[in-house]
């Protein structure tokens, strides 16, 4: 569960919140500092992942300044249901580049879409057409605020959680670049399950929390994989 933190003054804290890691840094209104890895970040609040005290939620009329370690190219977050059939994805997907008289755009998004929301947090109305184990979503540019440059799809995966042949379960997913590029992989998993193993080795590991970080170069593979029995 994500913590909503509060100015730290007001609860008589001052302190600096740090990982074991080089991370992310916010610089609160009271003083105060977090350490940590941005998992979330929206126009209205921001997720950090700390390695004593899990993933707080900072507002950001909190913040008075936010420095990012590394310039996190891409960032997706998957969580497994608690009966390890179903994984929830938040994916990140960029508005294309329109021309003044596109009145609608198309986005192909792995999973069954379920919401889409701008960097507001504002839901945006779609059509959803599923192509396999991918969804193509329709958006009208009307219901899109100005300057709009990426979207947040939340959508249900099956298929990313297989049976191994020593009987765990694994949780795969994959990313070969086009171009050089920084992603982030945030898995949040029900905290009574068994890890077997983790490859490659996580930027952050908490009950419940894993986090990959990799800079790619083009065509280079990155396969974070979780092993686990239920």
């Amino acid at each position: 569960m994500t913590r909503l933190i509060q100015p730290l003054m007001a609860l008589g804290m001052l302190f600096s919140i740090g990982l074991t890691t080089s991370g992310d840094t916010l610089y609160l209104d009271d003083g105060s500092v977090l350490t940590g890895l941005v998992i979330q970040d929206t126009a209205h609040d921001c997720v950090i992942a700390n390695a004593r005290y899990g993933d707080l939620l900072v507002e950001k009329s909190h913040i008075l300044y936010q420095e990012i370690n590394t310039l996190v190219d891409t960032l997706e977050t998957f969580t497994i249901t608690r009966d390890a059939a179903t994984v929830i994805s938040r994916i990140q997907r960029t508005v294309p580049d329109l021309t003044a008289d596109t009145t609608r755009f198309k986005l192909l998004v792995p999973g069954e879409v379920k919401a889409i929301c701008d960097s507001d947090g504002l839901e945006i109305p779609f059509i959803n057409r599923l192509i396999g184990n991918n969804s193509l979503v329709a958006l009208n540019t009307v219901d899109l605020a100005p300057d709009t440059l990426s979207l947040l799809a939340t959508s249900l995966q099956d298929g990313m959680i297989q049976p191994t042949a020593s009987g765990h379960l694994a949780f795969k997913t994959q990313y070969i670049p086009d171009q050089a590029k920084t992603i982030r992989v945030v898995l949040k998993y029900p905290k009574t399950f068994k890890l077997q193993s983790i490859t490659p080795e996580p930027q952050l590991q908490l009950d419940g929390l894993i986090i990959w970080e990799q800079t790619l170069k083009r065509q280079q593979k990155f396969a974070p994989t979780l092993v686990f029995t239920p």
